[in-house]
């Protein structure tokens, strides 16, 4: 006999393109309380791709066949299924509360880093496009340098 989740959160329609091309669609389902256990014990751990797997009902061949773009998006999306319910959970489960808390920290550190990375390019990356960087400095080269300090303003206590 199939369990069901014990709650009223519908799926949510998904797709993914898979490197062949093909347009996969499948849904991201709300979990039952022991598979919701599952997956607090696996983001606490930070198993990113095992808490896909668990959301999606896909396996880990299939989550290792994705691009990175796909699996990001596809891992985020799950989060905001997923979580929610997590964080009703944990109003009335101390165990649950326990997990969440931290979860919520890091949540909102991963959100920060994330849109940090995104600004300026609507997609999260590490440096702007040539475009932008060569219309702020026209010399400026694709690579960004990271500024150092020299070993004498580093020691607060060397004489100048």
């Amino acid at each position: 006999m199939e369990t069901k989740p014990t709650h009223a959160i519908a799926p949510v329609p998904w797709s993914v393109t898979l490197p062949d091309g093909t347009i996969e669609r499948f849904a991201i389902r709300p979990l039952t309380i022991t598979k919701l256990y599952e997956w607090l014990y696996l983001a606490r751990d930070q198993r990113e791709p095992e808490l896909v797997a668990l959301a999606t009902g896909k396996d880990m061949a299939w989550i290792d066949s994705l691009d990175v773009d796909q699996f990001a998006k596809l891992a985020g999306k799950c989060n905001d299924v997923i979580f929610p319910q997590a964080a009703r959970l944990a109003k009335g489960a101390p165990a649950a509360a326990a997990i969440v808390g931290p979860l919520l920290q890091r949540d909102m550190l991963g959100r920060t880093v994330i849109n940090i990375l995104s600004i300026g390019s609507g997609t999260p990356s590490s440096t702007p496009p040539a475009s932008e960087s060569a219309a702020a400095t026209p010399s400026a080269s694709p690579t960004p340098t990271i500024p150092t300090l020299s070993a004498q303003s580093s020691n607060p206590g060397s004489a100048q």
